[in-house]
């Protein structure tokens, strides 16, 4: 388990992260509800305007997919911090190295389970 002082900065920069993250959730459906509400200047659109908004669209929610995806993250690590397991791969359960942790802070995993799980073994919580 890791020492109180290092989880309570992974706490701070993933609070931090959750706030940056949810802000910007929130500005991409601010930015699509102006673009709804705005009108087009069709004129210089080198393909029909519903291709273009629909291609527009597809891009913004692909974008707002991968924030969601990268909150649900970030508030799966803060749960684990709460349930004191925060630092320990959920694969192996090997403490996951510092390193690792500071590059990608809501990770559950050690880098060898992530390879595995690459590389094709699915990354199970172990039993």
């Amino acid at each position: 388990m890791m020492d109180a002082s290092k989880t309570k900065g992974f706490h701070e920069r993933l609070l931090a992260e959750q706030k940056r993250l949810r802000h910007e959730i929130e500005s991409q459906a601010e930015s699509r509800l102006e673009a709804v509400k705005q009108p087009h200047e069709l004129s210089h659109l080198p393909s029909h305007p519903a291709d273009q908004d629909a291609e527009g669209l597809e891009a913004d929610l692909s974008v707002e997919k991968t924030l969601r995806d990268e909150l649900r993250a970030v508030d799966e690590a803060l749960e684990r911090i709460r349930n004191g397991e925060y630092g320990d791969c959920r694969r192996c359960g090997k403490p996951i190295s510092s390193q690792r942790l500071d590059a990608l802070p809501f990770t559950p995993y050690c880098l060898e389970c992530e390879r595995e799980a690459e590389a094709g073994g699915a990354a199970e919580p172990r039993s």
